[in-house]
């Protein structure tokens, strides 16, 4: 990774397009969290999306910004990142940033114990969003979300659901 953020960084220093500086600062904050420097990630990943450029970068660096605070129990500035991505990764192109953002969305929901809210969220990258790994663990999180909220006709649809669309998922392992 040190390679990647060598070369990421030689990028900055041979153009100044807003385009090409965000997807780098967007690249060294990936590689920085991959080994663990949150810290450094963080920074790149703010001053990617300080650049006035709409690249897949700045989505990216705000979906990672809002689960590293997520992760920090900063709920609150994590919402606004994962809002921040899913509005920016409008285009189709983007639709895994947007899912994933809508799923941290839920995520945060669920942890200040928002549990329609966090339903909503799961249902909606399970209807929008047909991916193997993200839509059986939306169904299940919508299930428990549902039950949360007391809303166990609901929970058990979910739960029908990711049993038939995902038989083979591990996710199906954790409800029995």
């Amino acid at each position: 990774m040190e390679q990647v953020i060598t070369v990421a960084k030689h990028l900055l220093s041979v153009t100044n397009a807003p385009a090409w500086q965000q997807t780098a600062h967007g690249i060294i904050g990936l590689a920085q969290l991959s080994i663990g420097s949150t810290n450094s990630a963080v920074e790149s990943f703010k001053t990617a999306l300080q650049i006035k450029a709409n690249t897949s970068y700045a989505a990216r660096s705000a979906l990672c910004l809002g689960k590293i605070d997520l992760a920090q129990k900063n709920y609150e500035q994590a919402e606004k990142y994962f809002e921040q991505a899913a509005t920016m990764a409008a285009d189709d192109s983007q639709i895994e940033i947007r899912a994933n953002a809508y799923a941290g969305l839920g995520m945060n929901a669920m942890a200040v114990s928002n549990y329609p809210v966090a339903a909503r969220y799961f249902m909606g990258v399970a209807i929008l969003y047909d991916n193997p790994e993200l839509t059986p663990e939306c169904l299940y999180r919508a299930s428990e979300a549902f039950r949360h909220a007391g809303m166990e006709k609901e929970s058990k649809k979910a739960i029908e659901e990711l049993k038939q669309r995902y038989p083979e998922s591990k996710w199906i392992k954790a409800i029995q």
